[in-house]
């Protein structure tokens, strides 16, 4: 790198996106070693005195850029059911799996990273589901998607694969108890 003082060092760049992604939680990289985006400059932790703070845009350095689809790769094939495979549709890169809730219903679902807000979404596929129960406060479904709403935070979905895979399970759980007594169980 030259001698300008606004330019960042790439190689310690390279180190700060690599730990971020060894660690798997953004969260546990300390603050001196962030990286943020300032009106298209790239700026490290330690470089933030005097700017204005509300301007900076932060790098979220644990889901590197193809490195996702490898990392989910190694989360479906550790955690989800047999059977989960890659699906792509309307050009969206996701994951087709079955589960089986304790009540024995078999629910199909697709989840997938939603490039739009940085979140995983899941839409149930099978079985079909009512439209009565198709609204977020009562199925935890959106309407016109058959999506989930997983979380009232991530746009309803989850931050990780992992949460998004855990909470689908504990939806289809709750949304075979709602069918027989007409109350979803895990809401207040």
């Amino acid at each position: 790198m030259g001698s300008d003082p606004t330019e960042v060092d790439l190689n310690k760049l390279r180190d700060l996106v690599r730990r971020g992604q060894h660690t798997g939680n953004d969260a546990l990289v300390p603050k001196t070693e962030r990286v943020f985006v300032d009106k298209g400059k790239i700026v490290m932790g330690e470089d933030l005195d005097g700017r204005d703070r509300q301007a900076l845009t932060r790098i979220v350095t644990e889901t590197p850029f193809a490195a996702r689809r490898d990392d989910e790769q190694n989360i479906v094939s550790r955690k989800f059911p047999p059977g989960a495979k890659p699906m792509t549709a309307g050009g969206v890169a996701g994951w087709l799996y079955d589960v089986t809730c304790e009540l024995g219903t078999t629910y199909t679902f697709w989840t997938y990273f939603d490039e739009a807000d940085g979140y995983y979404k899941t839409r149930v596929l099978e079985p079909h589901i009512e439209e009565f129960w198709c609204e977020p406060h009562r199925g935890h479904i959106f309407t016109s998607t058959n999506r989930l709403c997983l979380d009232t935070r991530y746009g309803g979905g989850a931050p990780t694969l992992e949460k998004a895979f855990s909470r689908t399970v504990l939806w289809a759980n709750g949304f075979s108890v709602a069918l027989q007594t007409g109350t979803f169980p895990f809401s207040l």
